[in-house]
């Protein structure tokens, strides 16, 4: 049964057409009533729910009881009667649809509505199918969302083919409206969108590929684990970013965000007067404030960023762009702490010229650079406590590549080829696992202690494998002799975000994952400080997720994948004393290995559903 739709959102009624997607949001098109007939078992069945067969989609979305789980699944594809109408699924409904190779489409604003108290899940057992809405205007999304979407699959587009959006999210006039939550598992998507004046909007990704801007103004809650975001500008220039925020809680933990500027525009202080979408900024994500952002009104509350992992790339000029044009009386503040993150481009800070804005700060603990944001000029007057970080390069002139943080300086190093050479430029930096021969030099001002050994201001060394105890592990010819450790302990960490575990000998980055939200399960077994065997460490940027393998060709197809190569973990014992079990959870996305030295553990997790992959490697007693 299809009902009148109400106004949705911060204007009057409208039918059929569309406002601005900054303060006021998109618009849904008027459903009009009427009555679908339910002809079970016709030959020309479009949808079905078992062996039940419908007529249309309106028919088997009716035929749906409250709140029991229900799959339908196309049988042909499906477009509303006419005018302006779309696919409903009304509150207390739980829908999982199947498009199986189908397409649901429509030539208006959105071809599905979720209410309020709805929920939808969206997979394509068959693939190729997909969801689109074509209106005549550029502007539309696929998919209308105010209760629970999670999307597994398809294509899922709306609006033209440069501009749209695949899901809009979005609260009501008065946001008195709860348990709003779009998720993204897989798929292939344009953007995202949610609305300006909007609270309590949640929108995790997990997975999926994003081929337009997403545009997140509303105070939410957004989560991005995973996905591949790219975006290529546009002449009308919508696509500036791959993603823009601007209030509420960004957390990035994982995902690759790729942006190609086509222009020679270049990011300045000059006053922003666009409002919409990324305003005048160009780059891969861009969180910014515009000058009408108001605490009490549009893009309400502090906007926090916090990024833990994740690859950012640019082609020109900037990757990551903060930018706060609101006033100092009516605005409000920009956080942004980056604790991991892989950059390749600027991170730069922007503000209007002989203004006063509300207070940003900016951290940056941890990641990869390809320009040194703790020495930006534009970054200068909101970074916080940046003097200790330790950060060092290497590369050439033309090319270097700047490791910020203890965690990826280690990592780093024990990645490259013997006599790489490493510069340490600022901050206090203590490493007592460095492999042999890489080259360090420290020109900062900092302490600077690598395997136990002290590199003095503008000293060199070579290092000669790790060292736990007090003698000398480098020296400036790599001669010296080094000092026998027999083993490392390797401590284990767990995720209850991902239900990833993470392993590492590194008590730097044990305390940094601690303070994260990581929780310590203390050490998981004993390692051998080196031997023949080494196991390889690698990052999957797209999933947040880490593997660990003795297989060097198994290494190397990841990395040919796209799987971040982070050198060797620790090593194996050559002796076998202690078996480490690796167990395989298959309805996992993160976190799907474990590993453990109990029996025990290993048995139960078996019984338990996971499946047996044997001996991953050995610890010693």
């Amino acid at each position: 049964m299809r009902k009148k739709h109400l106004q949705l959102l911060l204007t009057a009624v409208l039918a059929g057409t569309t406002v601005s997607t900054m303060a006021a949001g998109l618009t849904v098109p008027v459903q009009a009533e009427g009555n679908d007939t339910n002809d079970d078992n016709t030959q020309d069945a479009v949808a079905s729910i078992g062996e039940k067969t419908y007529d249309s989609l309106e028919s088997a979305l009716n035929a749906v009881k409250d709140n029991e789980e229900t799959t339908i699944q196309l049988l042909k594809d499906a477009s509303p009667k006419s005018g302006n109408y779309y696919f409903l699924v009304e509150a207390n409904k739980k829908i999982i649809l199947d498009l199986n190779g189908r397409n649901i489409s429509n030539n208006d604003y959105c071809a599905l509505y979720v209410q309020n108290g709805g929920h939808l899940t969206i997979t394509d057992t068959a693939g190729n199918g997909s969801i689109t809405a074509t209106p005549a205007q550029a502007e539309g999304y696929a998919i209308f969302n105010r209760g629970q979407l999670t999307i597994n699959g398809g294509t899922i587009a709306g609006g033209s083919e440069e501009k749209g959006y695949s899901v809009f999210t979005a609260n009501d006039d008065g946001n008195t409206l709860d348990n709003i939550k779009t998720t993204i598992v897989s798929g292939t998507l344009k953007g995202l969108c949610t609305n300006g004046n909007d609270k309590n909007v949640e929108i995790e990704v997990q997975g999926g590929e994003f081929n337009t801007l997403s545009y997140l103004p509303a105070q939410g809650t957004y989560t991005i684990r995973g996905g591949t975001f790219k975006c290529t500008e546009t002449a009308d220039g919508w696509n500036k970013a791959c993603l823009a925020v601007k209030a509420g809680t960004l957390n990035i933990e994982g995902g690759t965000f790729e942006y190609q500027q086509t222009s020679d525009q270049q990011n300045s202080n000059s006053t922003s007067t666009n409002n919409n979408g990324p305003d005048d900024f160009y780059g891969a994500i861009v969180i910014s404030k515009p000058t009408d952002a108001n605490a009490e009104t549009a893009y309400a509350d502090d906007l926090t960023v916090t990024i833990s992992g994740g690859s950012f790339t640019t082609n020109k000029g900037d990757a990551i762009v903060v930018a706060n044009y609101a006033s100092e009386e009516n605005g409000t503040a920009i956080k942004l702490n980056i604790s991991n993150a892989d950059v390749t481009g600027n991170v730069d800070y922007y503000i209007p010229n002989d203004a006063t804005t509300k207070p940003t700060t900016v951290a940056i603990t941890g990641g990869s650079f390809t320009s040194n944001p703790l020495a930006s000029e534009t970054l200068e007057s909101v970074l916080t406590d940046s003097e200790n970080t330790p950060v060092a390069s290497t590369g050439s002139e033309e090319s270097k590549t700047f490791y910020v943080g203890p965690v990826r300086i280690s990592q780093a190093m024990n990645s490259a080829a013997s006599q790489t050479e490493f510069t340490i430029t600022q901050g206090n930096l203590d490493l007592s696992s460095v492999k042999a021969g890489i080259k360090i030099k420290n020109e900062g001002d900092g302490t600077v202690k690598i395997n136990n050994q002290t590199v003095a201001k503008d000293a060199e060394i070579t290092t000669s494998g790790p060292s736990t105890s007090g003698g000398s592990s480098g020296s400036s010819g790599g001669n010296s002799p080094v000092d026998k450790v027999t083993s490392v302990s390797m401590h284990r960490l767990y995720n209850p975000n991902s239900g990833e575990h993470f392993y590492t000998k590194e008590a730097a980055e044990k305390n940094h994952l601690v303070s994260l939200g990581w929780q310590a399960e203390g050490v998981g077994w004993t390692a051998p400080s080196t031997s023949t065997q080494p196991v390889y460490r690698l990052y999957n940027p797209n999933a947040g997720d880490h593997h660990y393998t003795m297989n060097a060709a198994e290494q190397k197809h990841l990395i040919s994948l796209g799987w971040k190569d982070e050198g060797i973990g620790w090593y194996s014992d050559e002796a076998k004393t202690i078996p480490l079990y690796r167990e395989y959870n298959p309805n996992a996305k993160a976190g799907s290995h474990n590993y453990t030295t109990s029996q025990a553990e290993h048995n139960h997790l078996i019984s338990v559903g996971w499946n047996d992959e044997g001996i991953a490697w050995y610890g010693v007693n």
